[in-house]
């Protein structure tokens, strides 16, 4: 049974690596320096001994150049001819120059002739006895060299250095065997230093084998051990692995051992997957497995390379590898961990499909906000056709597009709207029959079509080659409905041939339902606009009639009664009759120069109070009538499309109250509340209402006024009575005031 697994706490204390290694750097340091050390003292002695039989050498030269001198004197005393004098003169110069100079080396240094002057007390001691024969013996050389010719100054030259050669000469002998004495004492001084250092380089070596080397030894062992029963732990936590693993022989590649994991993930018995080559599920076909070869064979660390792997019934395998080398059973291997992500690869690419579809969802219901907004704002057929096809053209990669709409009265298709489309071919398709061509059968079918390949077509379907001239090579037809209609045909063209995706055309049929909704808003609108003349044209006849017309027959029949008058001769009453006719025009001219302002009236939407105050000024000045003006703080005048009936209404009490009230003053007042009412009141003399009903209101412009509060959602109500004036009061929704863009709320009222 393998030895469980051994922990820290259990182990005997030992040096750490730590401690081990800090006594090595100990001990080595004290070695290298030992080393050094004996180095440097041998390098010393050396010195010192070459510098030391220099000093000896140099002053045992010093006696024999003493002597040489003195010879030289006695040669230069006897010598006979002129030619000997000057060789024993020039001999006695160079010998005295050397001899001082080496004197003076040995007492104080000469770099030059490698004298340290590094002298004892001892033979500085020496030095100073001998110090006054020295100088004397120079003294009678340079005195000899100064007069060689004069034999008194010779003679006494040559007793001087014989006198005191013979001192200097016992001196330098003591000096010379000091200079020894030293010289060997040094010797052995660093003989003993050296013995010292060694002594101690032994104890070190000593010491670092008992504790280092022993330790160390005995930490090795133990960490053998270890090792040993570390890999039997390792084979265990292999087999009880719940990641698929493999070791694999990196010289062959081959499997040398697997766990259950792997065993269930190839789909093999763990004795078929040992001996088996690695290539055998790790394929090299494979760009990512190749690279994962590659790095094996180059002994590298792989850590979660992606690969492909093929089980024992080559089904695919996406994993994640990672590759480390260790030693098992004493040999090299290196341990493969496998981490199978096929299923998360595979939700990976379902929501990057999805991803992507929500994408194509986001552009597409981007561009039906944006083709939205665009219908949306207001504009005619035709500039709402170009504007959607720019903006399609823009999104969709389109290189050309028409818009054609149905006209019900030729069967014909007739294009309202181009965007980049060519002259000619707007030219030569300006009206396209229904049911033929790809737009004509479109527009009757009420059914999508797209033409891929338009180079490809029949020649003989003629209008396709309008499109292939123009150098279309694909072309879609979407119907433009509304509810159940087809009201015409969006035909977009590719310069590149290609299909429109499902989703595409999913995309360009709810655009063209969008399309057909605003077109026939539009001539919805169109038609209201019509009826909406029709209406007032029928509102402007009655008022020519309550007007105008009943004045021009007021003056045909005093026409006729003048006629008659005259032809009677009743001179009186013609005038009369005339005085009437007189008034009844200008009655008359009163009503047309007011219809014309009644008619003219325009309305912009922040002018609404500013166009009642007018009217009021206008009334004031024709009638002589005084007026006033007031509006309660919430009380907001309909938009400029009410407002325009509503001045209508207002112009109609004020016209009633000249014709009939008989009125000093005219108020209009605007107030709010659940509903918004401007009333016109005048203080003339008023009139019986129920009467008034009962025979009908048209005589007196209530029925017109009626009709106008009806067109925009308002009522009108009256309050009168004989000798007491009238109020007439418009009454209209509060909706309405709330789209007004009219009086200011914070204003105060005012006439």
């Amino acid at each position: 049974m393998s030895p469980a697994l051994r922990f820290p706490s259990d182990q005997a204390p030992r040096l750490s690596a730590q401690q081990l290694r800090r006594r090595y750097v100990v001990a080595l340091s004290l070695i290298a320096f030992l080393t050094i050390a004996s180095q440097f003292l041998l390098q010393l002695l050396i010195s010192n001994q070459v510098y030391d039989s220099r000093v000896v050498n140099i002053a045992g030269r010093q006696r024999m150049l003493s002597q040489k001198i003195t010879k030289t004197t006695f040669y230069l005393s006897a010598a006979d001819s002129p030619a000997a004098v000057a060789r024993y003169r020039s001999e006695l110069t160079d010998s005295l120059a050397l001899w001082q100079r080496s004197h003076d080396g040995l007492l104080h240094g000469d770099i030059g002739m490698g004298l340290p002057g590094k002298n004892s007390d001892k033979v500085i001691a020496l030095y100073d006895l001998i110090q006054p024969h020295y100088e004397a013996i120079v003294a009678a050389a340079q005195a000899i060299l100064a007069f060689p010719r004069d034999g008194a100054s010779l003679s006494r030259g040559i007793a001087g250095v014989r006198q005191h050669e013979a001192e200097f000469l016992n001196g330098m002998d003591k000096i010379v065997f000091q200079y020894d004495r030293e010289a060997n004492a040094k010797v052995e001084f660093t003989s003993d230093i050296e013995i010292a250092l060694m002594a101690f380089t032994l104890l070190v070596l000593v010491l670092e084998a008992a504790l280092i080397f022993a330790p160390a030894t005995r930490r090795i062992q133990r960490d053998m051990q270890d090792l040993t029963d570390r890999e039997q732990d390792l084979g265990l936590l292999f087999s009880a692995s719940p990641t698929p693993l493999l070791l694999i022989d990196g010289a062959k590649l081959s499997i040398v051992h697997a766990n259950q994991e792997a065993s269930r993930l190839f789909a093999l018995p763990v004795e078929q997957l040992i001996e088996a080559p690695l290539a055998r599920f790790l394929a090299r076909d494979d760009e990512a497995n190749g690279r994962v070869f590659d790095q094996l064979a180059d002994d590298c660390i792989v850590s979660e390379q992606e690969v492909v792997l093929r089980d024992a019934q080559q089904r695919r395998v996406e994993a994640l590898l990672s590759v480390r080398s260790i030693r098992f059973a004493g040999q090299p291997v290196l341990v493969l961990g496998i981490t199978d992500i096929t299923e998360f690869r595979r939700a990976q690419r379902t929501l990057a499909e999805e991803s992507h579809s929500v994408e194509e969802k986001n552009r597409e219901l981007s561009l039906l906000y944006e083709i939205t907004s665009f219908l949306a704002e207001p504009a005619g057929r035709a500039a709402v056709c170009q504007g959607m096809l720019r903006r399609l053209g823009t999104r969709l990669k389109v290189d050309g597009g028409v818009v054609r709409l149905v006209d019900l009265a030729t069967r014909e298709l007739e294009i309202v709207a181009a965007n980049d489309m060519p002259q000619s071919f707007l030219d030569s398709e300006a009206r396209l029959p229904l049911g033929s061509c790809l737009c004509g059968r479109t527009a009757v079918s009420g059914i999508s079509s797209v033409a891929g390949a338009l180079p490809d077509s029949p020649s003989n379907v003629t209008l396709l080659n309008n499109c292939r001239h123009c150098g279309y090579a694909a072309a879609a037809a979407i119907p433009i409905r509304s509810k159940d209609q087809v009201l015409g045909v969006m035909t977009l063209f590719f310069k590149q041939a290609r299909t429109v995706a499902e989703h595409e055309l999913r995309l360009l049929e709810a655009i063209g339902l969008h399309l057909g909704v605003v077109i026939e808003n539009l001539n919805l609108v169109q038609r209201e606009k019509e009826m909406a003349v029709s209406e007032e044209r029928n509102l402007l006849a009655q008022e020519l009639h309550d007007s105008i017309a009943q004045s021009l027959a007021f003056l045909n029949i005093q026409a006729q009664m003048l006629q008659a008058s005259l032809s009677e001769g009743e001179v009186a009453r013609a005038s009369a009759e005339l005085a009437l006719i007189r008034e009844g025009i200008q009655e008359s001219y009163d009503n047309v120069r007011e219809l014309l302002v009644h008619f003219r009236i325009r309305v912009d939407h922040e002018e609404v109070a500013d166009a009642i105050r007018s009217a009021l000024e206008k009334f004031e000045g024709q009638t002589g009538l005084r007026t006033s003006f007031s509006q309660s703080a919430n009380g907001a005048v309909p938009a400029a499309t009410s407002a325009i009936q509503v001045l209508h209404i207002l112009q109609e009490a004020l016209s009633n109250v000249r014709k009939h009230a008989a009125a000093t003053a005219v108020a209009v007042t605007v107030r709010g509340g659940d509903e918004i009412a401007i009333a016109v009141c005048d203080d003339g003399r008023g009139f019986d209402l129920q009467r008034l009903q009962e025979g009908g209101d048209a005589h007196v412009g209530i029925g017109i006024m009626r009709e106008r509060a009806r067109r925009i959602g308002g009522r009108l109500e009256l309050e009168t009575a004989p000798g007491r004036g009238t109020c007439v009061t418009l009454l209209l929704p509060r909706r309405l005031g709330e789209r007004a863009h009219g009086i200011d709320d914070t204003r105060p009222a005012g006439g």
